[in-house]
């Protein structure tokens, strides 16, 4: 027997009982002594298990109610995850004509323009300097070092700049005019925090799993194995399961 039918079976007595205990209380009863105290532990009895299903139909109120704010949670979680994405690859598509210089030492009344001039000379790679829309230094995380932006009007240009620096492997400090330091100097995409983030689980993963090339292009992490394999997209972390 189930405890609602349990509880309706005690219920349908409880009015008798009421009843003859009303009797015994005037002692106009006929029930023997030894029946009173069965009737009011029958009494008690019905009680309690009016608590107890009332305690339960509430209990089970509770947890439903509790597994719906969780689903709720979860929903609201997923769709926080989704903006974030969202505004992350937002954030980086307004990037992809910029440039990110590390490696220069920052130097008091210094001329970025000249800077980028002789990079472009020092790469053999020259372009009007109106492509430019805007440059400045910007803090790295981490670091005393700032590095240069450069944002260009074209980003094919942008692109072809990139190449012929990451092209020339004696690219330097020291080969853009400053002493006392020999540090290289890179020329990459501006990426966002999360992006830069995620470039570095990627470059960790690529060197556990053997893939030989990860780069930048477009603001996208790309990777290949070797030189023959296919190369693949990683948009996000769990992107890295892709690595066999």
């Amino acid at each position: 027997m189930g405890f609602r039918e349990l509880f309706v079976k005690k219920s349908s007595i409880y009015t008798e009982t009421s009843v003859e205990l009303t009797l015994i209380a005037s002692g106009e009863s006929e029930v023997s002594t030894g029946w009173h105290f069965q009737l009011v532990y029958c009494l008690f009895t019905i009680v309690a298990l009016q608590i107890a299903y009332t305690t339960n139909h509430m209990a089970k109120k509770r947890v439903t109610s509790v597994e719906q704010l969780q689903a709720t949670v979860v929903s609201l979680e997923t769709d926080v995850s989704s903006l974030k994405s969202q505004l992350s690859a937002s954030e980086q598509r307004s990037r992809l004509n910029n440039v990110e210089i590390k490696g220069v030492p920052l130097k008091k009344d210094e001329n970025l323009f000249s800077i980028v001039e002789v990079i472009c000379k020092a790469t053999n790679y020259s372009f009007p300097k109106t492509q430019i829309n805007y440059l400045h230094r910007v803090p790295l995380h981490g670091s005393k070092e700032k590095a240069i932006v450069v944002s260009f009007i074209n980003r094919y240009v942008k692109e072809e700049f990139v190449a012929s620096a990451r092209a020339c492997k004696t690219l330097s400090a020291a080969a853009l005019g400053f002493t006392g330091t020999s540090q290289r100097v890179f020329v990459n995409d501006h990426l966002n925090a999360e992006s830069k983030n995620l470039l570095n689980k990627t470059k960790s993963a690529a060197k556990e799993k053997n893939f030989n090339y990860v780069w930048v292009k477009y603001g996208k992490i790309h990777v290949r194995k070797n030189e023959t394999s296919p190369a693949f997209i990683v948009y996000r972390e769990s992107d890295l399961n892709k690595f066999a």
